[in-house]
């Protein structure tokens, strides 16, 4: 039994329903991207409001060009 800390019970069981589909890298997709690109992009951001609520954590309120961020180049170990 989980022991309930902050809500981590109810969000374990929320992820629970969540439907997922395994993919190895480099594999290529067998089953065409379901949804026009508005409804990918409405699921999209559904899916961001449950990962912040599922984190615990308040929606950022910060405007995008106040976005924190870091750039580096990919096998670049300082960034």
């Amino acid at each position: 039994m989980l022991v309930a800390e902050d809500g981590f019970e109810v969000r374990c069981r929320a992820r629970a329903n969540w439907r997922v589909r395994l993919v190895a890298l480099g594999d290529d997709e067998t089953e065409p991207m379901l949804g026009t690109v508005e409804e990918r992009l409405a699921a999209t951001w559904e899916l961001t409001l449950q990962a912040w609520a599922i984190a615990g954590l308040p929606l950022p309120t910060y405007e995008r060009h106040q976005a924190p961020v870091r750039m580096g180049r990919l096998g670049d170990e300082s960034s």
